[in-house]
C-alpha cells in the first residue's frame, strides 16, 4: 500500500514537473471553416474613422469602383458630391453610402495603419456558416508583431524626447545610433528583431545615469508587465506556425465583410487552442464591457 501511494505521489510530480517545463504552444492548425482566433497573415490597412466624409468617385461622379477599374477619379469633400450629383442625369445618379443589391459599399479616403497579421475576433458561430448562415459582417482585430512596435512606433525614450515629443524615436533607431548597432539586415524581419533588440539591451553597459535610465525605459517597454494591460492579448512566437512575437490590440477592433474573410482562408496560418482561444474571446469581451466601478466600501481605520 505504502509502494502504492508512494508511486502515485512520483507520477502526478513527474506530471506537474513536465507541464511546468514544457512550452506553451497555443497555436494549431486552422478547422477548414473560420471561427474565432483564427490568425491570419495577410497585408492589411487598419482604418481609422475620422468625421471628415472623403468619397472617392470618377470625375462624372461614378463609383469608386470604376477608379480602380482605370477611370480617372479623385477625393471629394461630401457636400461638394451631393452638389455635383444635382446635375447628373437621374438614371445614372447613385448617391453616397446607398445600400442596394449589387452596389459595392462606398470607398472613402481615411487615415489607417499597415499590419502583416490580424485576428478572427467574432465568435465562431457567427462566421463559420455551420449552425446557420453567417453574419454579413465579422469582427477583426489587428495583430502588432513585437518587429513593427520596435521599429515603427516611436516613443518617448530620452530625457529630450520626454519634454520634447518630436524627439521621439523608435526603439530600434536609438539603439542604433546609441549603441553603433547596424540592425538593417533584421529590421523587416519581426522574427529575429526583438531577440537582438534584446541581446544589445544584455550587452549594453551604461555609462551614465542618463542611459542607464533610457535603458531601463526600453527594457520596459519590452517587460511583461507592458502586455499585461487589459487591452492587449500577448502571444509568443512559434516558427512552426510561422507565428512571430506579436500581441492583439482590442482597441483597434473593426469590421469587415465576412465574404471577404472566407476569401482569403488560405492565409491564415494557425489558429488558437482551447483554452487560449476562449481566454482571448474573455479578455475582449471584458475589455468591451467594462465598467467603472467605485473603490470597495471598508470600515473605518483604528486611530
Amino acid at each position: 500500500m505504502r509502494h502504492f501511494i508512494i508511486s502515485s505521489v512520483l507520477r502526478r510530480l513527474f506530471r506537474w514537473v513536465k507541464f511546468q517545463w514544457s512550452p506553451v504552444i497555443p497555436f494549431n492548425t486552422c478547422n477548414s471553416h473560420l471561427a474565432q482566433g483564427d490568425i491570419f497573415r495577410s497585408r492589411l490597412v487598419g482604418p481609422l474613422a475620422d468625421d471628415e466624409v472623403r468619397v472617392l468617385r470618377t470625375e462624372d461622379c461614378d463609383h469608386g469602383d470604376h477608379v480602380l477599374a482605370g477611370s480617372p477619379g479623385r477625393v471629394y469633400a461630401y457636400s461638394d458630391l451631393i452638389e455635383r450629383l444635382a446635375k447628373v442625369p437621374v438614371e445614372r445618379r447613385v448617391p453616397p453610402f446607398q445600400r442596394r443589391n449589387g452596389t459595392p459599399s462606398e470607398m472613402v479616403v481615411v487615415y489607417g495603419d499597415l499590419f502583416e497579421y490580424f485576428i478572427l475576433a467574432s465568435q465562431t458561430c457567427d462566421v463559420s456558416g455551420n449552425d446557420g448562415p453567417a453574419k454579413p459582417f465579422a469582427a477583426i482585430c489587428p495583430v502588432v508583431t513585437m518587429g513593427e512596435m520596435l521599429a515603427r512606433e516611436r516613443f518617448p525614450i530620452s530625457k529630450e524626447s520626454r519634454k520634447d515629443p518630436a524627439k521621439s524615436t523608435t526603439v530600434v533607431d536609438y539603439l542604433q545610433e546609441t549603441l553603433q548597432k547596424d540592425f538593417s539586415a533584421d529590421r523587416d524581419d519581426p522574427f529575429t528583431l526583438p531577440n537582438r533588440v534584446r541581446d544589445a539591451l544584455a550587452e549594453w553597459q551604461p555609462a551614465t545615469s542618463s542611459e542607464k535610465e533610457t535603458r531601463g525605459r526600453i527594457k520596459n517597454i519590452l517587460s511583461e508587465s507592458s502586455f499585461k494591460k487589459s487591452y492587449l492579448y500577448y502571444l509568443p512566437a512559434d516558427v512552426a506556425f510561422n507565428m512571430p512575437e506579436c500581441y492583439v490590440d482590442f482597441t483597434r477592433l473593426f469590421s469587415v465583410v465576412t465574404e471577404r474573410v472566407s476569401s482569403i482562408a488560405s492565409n491564415r496560418v494557425c489558429t488558437l487552442v482551447s483554452p487560449y482561444r476562449e481566454d482571448f474571446g474573455s479578455k475582449l469581451g471584458s475589455y468591451l464591457s467594462r465598467v467603472a466601478t467605485p473603490s470597495p466600501l471598508a470600515p473605518p481605520k483604528i486611530q
